[in-house]
């Protein structure tokens, strides 16, 4: 299962999360769901690769070439299993 980084300027704005309407549910959000996505995989016994927060992969904005996608270049920086 792939949990694709999100840009990290979404998970910036924690500190500001208060001021921002919907924010801090948006961001409840998007850590339980990959929660719910790992327990489901550790069940299914399942490999997840990745995370949707980017500070834990080591990707900052230079490794997007927009809000959403990754750079082709970047990609090396998502552990993906050995086989």
């Amino acid at each position: 299962l792939l949990l694709p980084p999100m840009h990290p300027a979404f998970f910036s704005l924690e500190a500001r999360a208060d001021s921002i309407v919907g924010y801090r549910s948006y961001l409840d959000t998007v850590r339980k769901a990959e929660a719910t996505y790992r327990a489901l995989a550790a069940k299914a016994a399942c490999d997840v690769v990745g995370s949707f927060d980017p500070t834990l992969l080591g990707f900052d904005r230079a490794d997007f070439y927009d809000w959403i996608h990754i750079r082709e270049a970047a990609t090396g920086k998502i552990p993906f299993p050995k086989r």
